[in-house]
């Protein structure tokens, strides 16, 4: 590489060497802000791609090996080449790496090794940038002012330590991948463009040029050369005993800081949630910002070594306050100053050995320093973990042996041997830097070694003499200008760093400060008086302390208008989802990821058949639907300019509601409560898989007279085994979690059985995951409502609750209402006929463009037959089993809304069933309690008539003779009206009598819970609100009281397993947050499930076992109950075989094993500690906010905390996981009420998170702890209650 031509009369004073540096040091920065988005989002890619943290982990790897193995051979090149254009080529090289990125998304085709090998090339190029830049400074910057410019140094990184991972998190979801590596390859080329411009002077190059000459001379080859030039560097630092020693210092400073690095997240997330961790780190690095802006304009004592080792000291004391107690306001504040000392101290040592190496070898000292950097950080992050877990940990357990010494100081328990091993951290720091300052070679480096970089005064005449102004010129001393403009030069430099550093504060602040206003004019109005056109009579929007809304109004019409209004003002962007992800309009606003669920939701025809529903409907129900619809497009119009701060995020702005909005919305919940909706795929894949017999056992039947019709001709279903569902199931995460584990429990009494003498009823509703909750609590009063309780975002009316007269609750009654027909088209790919009774029938065929946010259109293909859309479009190999078209009920029309408003309005049984005669989608159980004493239940939904027996399995299409036969009718459905039993109850169990003439459903849930419910109302009678509330919070696990007994045979074979038997031969059966004997259970129980199961359905099929134990297609995951309770009696049976072993197994081996296989699985996950198993430890819940809870960093912010969770899968107080991915639940109860018919008042209702989505409200997530407790709360109702806990009232009138 040529040396950089200087033009003659090119002046290198001090002014144009700091404005040299000034710019250098800014296009940096830039650089690595922009790098470090880079780096965040193809972490995040590589997650959202693979879901591994294998291949997270090893991009981090692929980012530090590369730069680890060249780093000596780097410091050569440095020296010999020409260090502007060595940064350029290092950037460029960079920058056709992000490049190289760019182009593979841009074509669709990045593949996670493709960033391997760009990390890796970014990683050789940094390591070459580092010793050049690092080496650069000396030359442009005065010894004097080093310490200012090693502090501007460290601005960089700190920045992008803050700024980049929030930035990265907002682009992610609005620009993509994309849009952040064309931000990141503009940020490489203003860098570039810096270095082009400015000239650097090079005094090293000729040195190191002569020596490589000198030894190519003496015979050496060119790669020895570099092998000996290499050396260099380490040996300059062996023969200095002051600077080995301080590179000793470095290496052990290195080792701890990366435990520290380690250390922070497990030591907060040990007594705290994310959201603290996200808010600790925030604050840690705004004192790396800090410091680094500290030192750049202070610049550190005079002495640096004074600066390293005071900072060093006080920096070593922050350590052992960080983990002295479990503190986050402490551990925040430790680790901000720790930043902060770091910043001075490490910027205080750079500055010493750039001041003491020659410029000639500096990139090689500094290529050293790199690699010794590079090796020992990681080691420390590496050893931080098992140090914490098997030897710091145990000490201060309960009874480590530590205990009762240091852990009365500091605490024992979870995480203290990770404070204490932050105490040994410090304590080791502190002792480093004793002995720098008591070993005199080290604390007197600075006068020992001598400065190997001339005073600026040196350089001035140096400088002077290369402009060819003569000897006696040079050598004339300074005059009084001269120094004058010097000091002017350093004052316009540290003006400089300030004015830039101010910058970076301010946009900080600013951007903070626009997303609080943001959020706080978001808001909504709940008090004074507020004038909306539309409205026509004035109304009062009265809400509670926990956010309950009631609305007051003279008309039905403001009444719903005023509804609209406030559900917006409480939920707008949560109701934007909703109506857009039915719609199949989410990728317009979040890019590829809502591709899935938008193909599926057009190919199921969403907003079609919602728009057909609208055009059938009655015009009172039209009427209120249009006048809710005026209330939200009136806080639109209203707020339009204070939205949601998720609009500003996602940049876009909502479009007027429709009426079609709320409907789509109600079709989503109806297709998410039908049972079918996977099941007879997967079922229709065990059976390719395993045959008929295997498949009846892992479904087993709802009632013994239905079994499981199979086609004469077993080949109907080849190929189905290989079906991917992963789409289908992708679509329903959008909406939060997966929906199909939807159920609940409801029961009412008579008056036989309370206190008082007349009825209570209590609903307990258990739905999917969201943040907030999709129930909206609620009371209506004006018109002919007088109704209070829980409604569906984004839906007029109330769903369940109470009037003036009467009480409902609803469960999930799982009707099969779909069914596919397995169709003969006349090409698999692109169709035109399908057969139809021996003839060949058009198929329509529509297509749809789906506007995907960064991305060019798609296009979508929809085939539809006379039953349905052909659904095979939407999986990942359409063509890999037959054709398949679903019907379901939806598609015919709905009158369901108008059976909701007449519920409402109803005031005896005769009403309630008139109104429930409409309900027609989706199938439930409704209970019913009167104020006359009276109590019911009355099953609901349009359930078809099949000819040929169920339809559990898809049938042929191409006949008529599977074709529905109309619904059960409304007066056939199962009802009853005041049992003598004196109460009615259901837990989403069967609910149709033997003999019953039609299939409703083989989907229940075991009878458990209900058998439970039953028999704690026995015991409780006489019954209070308090009672029907201890039952639905009751946590007994009615599965395993029957299990429990075949687990004697297991033995204990290590201490631990000794430990974890005694906690579950001593478990009470109830699953409790504390406790440990709950947690080995459910770990026993899941893998007993996947050692039954497993091995059969993956040797045909890998992965099939995994599709049944998830549990998505199942009600809770709970249907395999039975059929393992079957299998335990037969300790021989075929299924407890593994038939990938020589062996033959039996029950009891299995137990065994999975016994063994349960402890070393919690051991994994919860360490050692027996006293760390408790079930709320493993078991918990967050409530995820769509669509960010897909995003990194803005999901620490948008979704819940992380509570513990008791309760299970077969306990009254239900909530359920995943069994393919445990323990974090995804199921909850998020809406109840207990309604005592003989006084309102002491009604109560409890949701599951806050009534507002705003990160400012206090209603976000206020009743979140409530609902942890189960600590229900006043179901307001009459004026007086609802006037007792009145927060705030909003007087609506009308306006112009």
């Amino acid at each position: 590489m040529s040396q950089t031509a200087v033009s003659p009369t090119t002046r290198f004073t001090p002014k144009y060497k700091q404005n040299v540096f000034n710019a250098i040091w800014f296009g940096e920065m830039i650089s690595i802000i922009g790098s470090g988005l880079t780096g965040f989002a193809l972490r995040v890619w590589a997650y959202e791609q693979t879901a591994s943290v294998t291949q997270f982990a090893l991009i981090t790897f692929f980012y530090g090996l590369p730069g680890i193995l060249i780093s000596p051979f780097a410091g050569v090149l440095v020296d010999r080449w020409d260090r502007r254009k060595t940064m350029i080529l290092s950037d460029l090289g960079a920058a056709l790496s992000t490049l190289a990125i760019l182009l593979l998304v841009l074509n669709d085709q990045l593949q996670t090794w493709h960033i391997y090998i760009a990390v890796a090339a970014i990683s050789l190029f940094g390591a070459i940038q580092e010793p050049a830049s690092q080496a650069t400074v000396a030359l442009l910057v005065p010894k004097e002012r080093l310490g200012r410019a090693n502090g501007m140094m460290q601005i960089g990184p700190a920045m992008s330590r803050i700024v980049a991972p929030f930035l990265a998190g907002l682009l992610v979801v609005t620009i993509g991948l994309r849009g952040i590596a064309q931000i990141d390859l503009a940020t490489f080329l203003f860098a570039v463009i810096v270095l082009f411009v400015v000239r650097i002077p090079n005094p090293a190059r000729e040195a190191a040029t002569e020596k490589a000459a000198e030894l190519a001379r003496v015979g050496r080859s060119r790669w020895a050369t570099y092998i000996e030039e290499a050396k260099e560097g380490w040996r300059y630092i062996r023969e200095r005993v002051g600077m080995y020693y301080l590179l000793l210092l470095a290496i052990v400073l290195n080792f701890t800081q990366g435990m520290v690095v380690v250390l922070i997240a497990p030591i907060v997330l040990g007594f705290a949630n994310a959201q603290t961790l996200g808010w600790v780190f925030a604050v840690s690095g705004v004192g790396a910002l800090l410091g680094a802006i500290t030192m750049s304009l202070w610049g550190g004592p005079e002495r640096k070594m004074n600066g390293f080792l005071i900072f060093g000291f006080l920096r070593s004391v922050l350590l052992l306050l960080g983990g002295l107690q479990p503190n986050a306001w402490l551990i925040a504040i430790a680790a901000a100053f720790y930043l902060f000392f770091s910043q001075i101290a490490g910027a205080s040592l750079m500055t010493i050995w750039q001041k003491k190496v020659p410029i000639n070898i500096q990139g090689r000292v500094f290529a050293t320093l790199r690699l010794t950097a590079a090796l020992f950080f990681p080691l420390g992050q590496i050893l931080a973990g098992p140090l914490s877990d098997y030897v710091f940990q145990p000490l201060l357990d309960v009874d480590g042996v530590l205990a009762n010494s240091v852990g009365q100081l500091i605490g024992v328990g979870n995480g203290r041997g990770i404070g204490f091993l932050m105490i040994v951290t410090g304590i080791i720091n502190l002792i480093i830097m004793i002995f720098a300052y008591a070993h005199p070679r080290t604390r007197l480096v600075e006068d020992e070694i001598p400065d190997a970089i001339p005073d600026e005064a040196e350089t001035e005449t140096a400088a002077v003499m290369s402009t060819a102004v003569t000897d006696h010129q040079a050598q004339k001393p300074l005059t009084s200008t001269e120094s004058k403009t010097r000091g002017e030069t350093m004052k316009s430099g540290r003006r400089w760093v300030l004015g830039i550093s101010l910058l970076l504060v301010t946009l900080i602040v600013a951007l903070a400060g626009y997303v609080y206003i943001s959020m706080r004019l978001a808001l909504p109005q709940t008090d004074g008086t507020l004038q909306l056109p539309g409205l026509q009579e004035e109304t009062r929007i009265v809400r509670d302390e926990w956010g309950t809304v009631h609305i007051y109004a003279e008309n039905e019409h403001d009444l719903f208008f005023a509804q609209g209004f406030a559900t917006a003002q409480d939920r707008m962007f949560q109701m934007e989802i909703f109506r857009r992800a039915p719609s199949g309009r989410l990728a317009e606003i979040v890019g590829e990821q809502g591709l899935s669920n938008d193909t599926y939701n057009r190919n199921m025809l969403m907003r079609p058949a919602a728009e057909h529903i609208w055009e059938q409907m009655d015009e009172a129900s039209k009427a209120v639907l249009i006048a809710y619809t005026d209330g939200v497009n009136a806080y639109l119009e209203e707020h339009k300019n204070a939205l949601p701060i998720e609009y500003k995020i996602l940049r876009f702005e909502p479009e007027p509601w429709t009426p079609v909005d709320s409907i789509v919305w109600g079709n989503a919940i109806s297709l998410q409560l039908s049972a079918n909706n996977y099941i007879e795929l997967i079922r229709a894949s065990v059976y390719d898989a395993v045959g008929e017999e295997a498949m009846n056992m892992l479904f087993p039947f709802a009632a013994e007279d239905s079994p499981i019709t199979t086609p004469a001709d077993p080949s109907l279903y080849s190929g189905m085994k290989n079906l991917d569902l992963t789409e289908l199931l992708q679509v329903n995460d959008v909406l939060g979690t997966t929906f199909d584990g939807i159920g609940s429990n409801s029961w009412v009494v008579d008056g036989s059985m309370t206190e008082s003498g007349l009825p209570i009823l209590a609903n307990d509703i258990h739905i999917g995951l969201t943040m907030p909750s999709i129930w909206h609590a609620v009371g209506l009063h004006g018109g002919e409502y007088d109704v209070v309780g829980f409604t569906l975002v984004g839906v007029p009316g109330v769903i369940t609750g109470h009037n003036a007269d009467i009480s409902w609750g609803l469960t999930s009654l799982g009707p099969d209402t779909q069914d596919f027909y397995i169709e003969r088209l006349d090409d698999t790919v692109q169709p035109t006929k399908y057969q139809y009774d021996g003839e060949w029938l058009d198929l329509e065929h529509i297509q749809e463009t789906i506007e995907v946010r960064g991305k060019d259109p798609v296009v979508v293909d929809i085939y539809i037959t006379q039953h349905g859309p052909i659904m095979n479009y939407i999986l990942q190999e359409p063509t890999i089993a037959h054709p398949m078209a679903m019907r379901w009920v939806q598609h015919d029309s709905s009158t369901l809304f108008t059976s909701i408003l007449a519920l409402d309005r109803a005031s005896n049984w005769e009403e309630f069933r008139e109104a429930l005669s409409h309900w027609d989608t989706p199938g439930q159980n409704i209970f019913y309690a009167d104020r006359e004493g009276n109590i019911g239940y009355q099953a609901v939904g349009q359930i078809p008539i099949r000819p040929n027996g169920n339809g559990r399995l898809p049938v042929e299409g191409w006949v008529s003779d599977n074709e529905w036969q109309g619904y059960i009718p409304f007066e056939e459905l199962p009802y009853a009206y005041n049992p003598e039993q004196g109460f009615l109850a259901s837990a989403n169990n069967r609910i149709e009598p033997e003999g019953y003439p039609y299939y409703i459903s083989d989907s229940y849930t075991p009878g458990y819970r209900a058998q439970q419910i039953e028999d704690l109302l026995q015991e409780y009678a006489p019954l209070t609100v308090e009672d029907m509330d201890l039952i639905q919070e009751d946590t007994f696990s009615t599965q395993a009281v029957r299990i429990m007994p075949y687990l004697d045979v297991i033995e204990a074979e290590t201490p631990l397993q000794e430990q974890a038997l005694d906690a579950l031969n001593n478990w009470n059966l109830h699953t409790d947050i504390e406790g440990a004997g709950t947690s080995v259970y459910e770990a026993w129980h899941l893998r007993f499930l996947a050692n039954v199961i497993s091995d059969e359905l993956d040797e045909v099929d890998p992965g099939l076992g995994a599709w049944y134990i998830s549990g998505h297609y199942l009600r809770h995951a709970t249907q395999h109950g039975p059929m393992l309770l079957g299998m335990l009696e037969d300790p021989n049976h075929p299924w407890f075989d593994n038939v990938t072993t020589p062996e033959v197994e039996t029950r009891d081996d299995i137990i065994q094993q999975s016994f063994v296989e349960a402890v070393d699985w919690i051991q994994r996950l919860q360490g050692d500690d027996i006293a760390n198993w408790d079930w709320g430890r493993l078991h918990t819940v967050t409530f995820p906010h769509q669509p960010f809870s897909q995003v990194p960093v803005l999901k620490n912010f948008f979704n819940s905390q992380t509570y513990p969770m008791r309760g299970g899968n077969f306990s009254v107080y239900t909530n359920s996981y995943d069994w393919n991915d445990p323990f974090a639940v995804w199921i909850v109860s998020s809406a109840r009420h207990i309604t005592d018919m003989s006084n309102f008042s002491n009604s109560v209702m409890l949701g599951s998170t806050g009534q507002n989505m705003n990160l400012l409200s206090p209603h976000r997530e206020d009743v979140v702890q409530l609902w942890q407790e189960g600590s229900p709360f006043l179901m307001g109702y009459s004026e007086a209650d609802v006037a007792g806990v009145t927060e705030s009232t909003l007087i609506l009138q009308p306006g112009n």
